[in-house]
């Protein structure tokens, strides 16, 4: 379940934050292959993100998997989520593949702090050699492991087995679920709240229009009423005149 929740966590905060982008492709458990052709063989990455892509990537999310020679380019990061069936394949198999493959970036994410992995969180970065070298990561005397990713201009921290992103534009953590479904569920209220405003206010508008309705009728009544005494007074003089 730890291993979901970290996987779920890793695809919900990365697809928010690219959204906005349709050329950013982040996807999860489909393959990745050289060529098109049998997928038999092929890795599932737990998470991969590809950049600048020449077709939008809710297609290529369809065709649940990525191929490299059709898209021009392997994906710029991926992420694997370590776990007691797989773990030794991430940092052994997976990570010579992924470096044949052309991937620029390769991370690891063991919620058992290296139970799994060979390490809590570790990266690798494509050399020109065409082969990984590690990424510097920093472990704080607060038990925080820390990495920079180049390719998504954003951190990895592992703290307490949970995976974060942060930002160090923003200095601040991408939302996780919990925090993302807090704002979903606050700009429901917000937008609850403003129907409800609006509808007092329409409502408050029509009870204002009613009045000034009914006050025009008055006016109106009032007015009919005069006239019809005026020309009652008229007649009254008219007969008065005539008998004198």
């Amino acid at each position: 379940p730890i291993q979901a929740d970290n996987f779920a966590q890793a695809l919900t905060i990365l697809r928010n934050y690219y959204r906005a982008r349709p050329d950013v492709l982040v996807m999860g458990e489909g393959y990745l292959r050289d060529v098109p052709g049998r997928i038999i063989g092929s890795l599932y990455p737990d998470c991969m993100v590809a950049f600048d892509l020449p077709y939008p990537a809710d297609e290529i999310n369809q065709a649940n998997g990525y191929t490299i020679s059709e898209l021009g380019k392997p994906p710029d990061f991926i992420l694997e989520i370590g776990s007691l069936s797989t773990g030794r394949n991430d940092y052994t198999t997976k990570r010579e593949t992924y470096a044949r493959q052309g991937v620029p970036e390769y991370w690891r994410f063991d919620h058992s702090e290296g139970r799994f992995h060979d390490a809590a969180l570790a990266g690798d970065r494509l050399t020109p050699a065409g082969v990984y070298e590690p990424i510097p990561v920093e472990q704080t005397p607060a038990g925080l492991y820390r990495g920079d990713s180049a390719a998504l201009r954003l951190e990895l921290h592992w703290y307490n087995g949970r995976l974060r992103f942060w930002n160090p534009d923003t200095e601040d953590y991408l939302p996780d679920l919990p925090e993302l479904e807090d704002r979903w569920l606050a700009t429901a209220d917000q937008l609850e709240a403003a129907i409800i405003d609006r509808d007092a206010n329409a409502a408050a508008q029509q009870a204002t229009q009613d009045q000034l309705a009914a006050e025009y009728a008055a006016h109106q009544s009032t007015q009919a009423a005069l006239a019809n005494a005026q020309q009652l007074i008229a007649q009254l003089q008219a007969q008065i005149n005539q008998q004198q």
